[in-house]
C-alpha cells in the first residue's frame, strides 16, 4: 500500500515554486515536496508527492498555507 501520492495543491498567490519545494505541516515536518507549479487564475498550483492525509496536515509551502485543490479530480 503506497504511503504518498499525487495531489495537488494550491496557494492563494502568484509565485513561482521551484521542483524539489518541500511542503511542510503545521510542525514544520515534511510531508510532501513539489514536482511541478504553475500558476493559474491567480493562483499557484502545484503538483506534489504527499502523505496520504495531506488534508489533515495544515499544509504548507515556503512559508504559504497550501490547500488540497478542487481541481483534482483523480
Amino acid at each position: 500500500e503506497p504511503k504518498r501520492r499525487l495531489r495537488l495543491l494550491s496557494l492563494p498567490i502568484q509565485s513561482t515554486i521551484p521542483a524539489g519545494e518541500k511542503v511542510v505541516n503545521s510542525e514544520g515536518k515534511s510531508v510532501g515536496s513539489v514536482i511541478e507549479a504553475a500558476v493559474s487564475e491567480g493562483v499557484t498550483l502545484c503538483l506534489c508527492e504527499a502523505v496520504l492525509d495531506i488534508e489533515n496536515q495544515a499544509p504548507s509551502i515556503l512559508g504559504q498555507a497550501a490547500a488540497v485543490s478542487a481541481l483534482q479530480l483523480f
